[in-house]
């Protein structure tokens, strides 16, 4: 008998093979009529529109109709046989730089819900929150990691307008976005990207900003779609930053990470002295902070072949099925705790929900900050570093409008670096300078980013002034004294 079953099983697993092989075959002839077969769009496919920092983008001859409308089973495109034939992407890098570069998938509900809405022809709206790199340092405008993804995704979803606000700003990291995004970019977005992991320093407290920016862009009226991009620099205190910090946050928070450094990183460690061609090179000289249009490109990459994984996982559903399964619907939701938070013996409150006022000298900010006296401070732009309220003669002293919200904190915003001889202001609120904090321009670290500190934690909800004076101490070692400061917010 035993020998009589072993034909029996040869024959079953050769009947699947066969009907696997006329599953494939068949799939290959229907591909080449699927509207997103194209992985790339052609330069003439596109007609765009910029004004600052917004980019429209919609195609000049869209396509009439989809599967996705037209049957319950629709078909897929050829890049969802991944690293198959089709798959152009895959076929450039290789399956482990793309595996590398999923830092974290996540269930992908908003994702998915956003390519529905997409396939249905609803507008896109999508805001961008990064630093130097992202606002187009060392690039074009059309080398631009942002612009080259906003006109993928259009020529992807050609019955959906696709508007880009690109609120990128240099030396900026979350510190500074959790209470000011909104002066950046529009608060009704359908697409959040973040690109924070190098300017945020891999700090305690910048795990606590990175999620009250996450917290605040999830609870958005239009509920966003989140995914953060890591791009990275060899010219940091270390390799590890902020990104670091970030992955956890974005696992909490259910947002899918793509990182560039975990996919390029290894090829540059097995051939060290190929790194300067992987950046911005000036005047012969590479710029380790800042990857170069080649890397923006891989960025927009392992971006598209992500977006692509949940287009397939949007596709393979029937139309008629419930969309989302009750456990990837957990998603959608705001975690009622934050990480910050202790649990406690009942769980722990919800955080507020708040609504910061910012004012801001950072290019792009809505709201200008404008002093309400000023004796001995001037505002100055000082290069790529952006404009300040600067003061250089201990003594100089000046004042802000702030607003505090149900937290009760208001923040001075500043530039910290050691290479702009910066030293000590003390700042306080209303009449209360015998409670004045030392604020410290300078540190150490070979990078140069504004900072946001905590000028009072319990402030009572309503108007008030911030006043800030100029300091003779100072730890920069040629005993300069200047001080930078580039915005106020309240909470």
């Amino acid at each position: 008998m035993a020998i009589a079953k072993v034909p029996l099983l040869v024959l079953v697993n050769v009947i699947f093979l066969a009907l696997q092989a006329c599953y494939i075959r068949y799939s290959d002839i229907d591909l080449r009529s699927w509207s997103l077969y194209s992985v790339w769009p052609a330069a003439s496919s596109s007609s765009a529109s910029f004004s600052a920092g917004e980019h429209t983008t919609t195609l000049s001859e869209p396509l009439q109709s989809t599967a996705w409308a037209e049957s319950s089973r629709p078909l897929l495109p050829g890049f969802c046989n991944v690293c198959g034939p089709e798959d152009a992407i895959c076929a450039k890098y290789g399956r482990a730089f793309l595996q590398r570069s999923r830092a974290f998938d996540g269930a992908g509900a908003r994702v998915q819900r956003l390519i529905r809405a997409a396939l249905d022809g609803k507008p896109t709206k999508i805001a961008v929150l990064g630093g130097s790199v992202t606002a187009g340092r060392g690039v074009t405008a059309q080398e631009n990691w942002t612009r080259v993804f906003t006109d993928w995704w259009s020529a992807q979803f050609p019955n959906s307008t696709v508007t880009l606000f690109n609120g990128a700003t240099p030396g900026t990291g979350t510190t500074y976005f959790s209470m000011c995004m909104q002066e950046h970019i529009p608060m009704d977005a359908d697409l959040l990207l973040t690109e924070c992991a190098i300017n945020d320093l891999g700090r305690e407290e910048e795990m606590a900003s990175f999620e009250w920016t996450l917290r605040r862009a999830l609870n958005m009226r239009t509920q966003p779609a989140i995914v953060n991009v890591q791009v990275f620099g060899l010219d940091f205190p270390r390799l590890a930053t902020g990104g670091d910090y970030h992955t956890s946050v974005a696992n909490f928070y259910d947002t899918p990470v793509i990182s560039l450094r975990n996919a390029v990183l290894p090829r540059i460690l097995a051939d060290m002295k190929t790194a300067p061609e992987y950046f911005v090179n000036r005047s012969g000289t590479p710029d380790f902070k800042h990857i170069n249009a080649r890397m923006h490109r891989a960025t927009v990459e392992i971006l598209t072949h992500y977006i692509q994984s949940q287009l397939c996982a949007v596709l393979a559903e029937p139309v008629d099925a419930h969309p989302i399964r009750e456990d990837a619907a957990l998603g959608l939701t705001v975690p009622q705790m934050a990480l910050q938070q202790y649990w406690g013996t009942n769980g722990a409150t919800p955080p507020p929900d708040i609504d910061p006022q910012c004012a801001s000298l950072r290019d792009g900010s809505k709201h200008k900050l404008v002093a309400k006296s000023a004796e001995g401070w001037e505002i100055s732009t000082q290069g790529s570093a952006g404009t300040f309220y600067i003061a250089t003669e201990p003594g100089a002293r000046i004042s802000f409008a702030a607003h505090a919200g149900v937290m009760g904190h208001i923040r001075l915003t500043f530039m910290r670096s050691r290479r702009f001889g910066l030293g000590f202001a003390n700042c306080w609120l209303d009449d209360k300078e015998r409670d004045a904090v030392m604020v410290d321009g300078f540190w150490l670290r070979y990078v140069s980013v504004v900072e946001s500190y905590v000028i009072s934690s319990r402030a009572s909800p309503g108007e008030h002034t911030v006043w800030c004076e100029l300091s003779h101490q100072t730890n920069d070692p040629h005993k300069r004294t200047n001080f930078w400061i580039v915005g106020v917010d309240g909470a």
